[in-house]
């Protein structure tokens, strides 16, 4: 389907342009598309869309989203593109999966660290 947007084989060059927040976007996607992820993926959390008051409804007015009954979709009139196959309450196959973390190995915080979320 795609890579994500500060995408690299690198995770430190991946890091590097989350930080720099510059993006490439592929030549297929329209300005409305653009404008849209720029906004989304602005640093400033202040500037980015959707971060205030009311977020989602800013969203929801992007040029984007004009197309997009959002009373339709409320009322589940709108057909998903992608419908998944559930086979039961507990079914986590449409997730990808990780191996995982044995906390036995983590390394012990130190005192410092702990009292940097000690009201957290």
């Amino acid at each position: 389907l795609g890579y994500p947007p500060f995408y690299d084989n690198d995770q430190f060059v991946t890091y590097q342009k989350i930080l720099s927040g510059k993006i490439t976007f592929p030549r297929h996607f329209d300005h409305a598309a653009k404008q849209l992820l720029r906004k989304l993926l602005n640093i400033d959390q202040a500037q980015r869309i959707g971060s205030a008051k009311n977020g989602g409804d800013e969203i929801k007015r992007e040029q984007w989203f004009v197309v997009i009954s959002w009373t339709d979709v409320i009322q589940r009139k709108v057909e998903p593109p992608i419908k998944p196959i559930i086979t039961s309450p507990g079914d986590a196959t449409n997730f990808d999966s990780y191996d995982e973390c044995d906390m036995k190995q983590m390394p012990q915080a130190a005192r410092y660290e702990v009292q940097l979320f000690k009201d957290f």
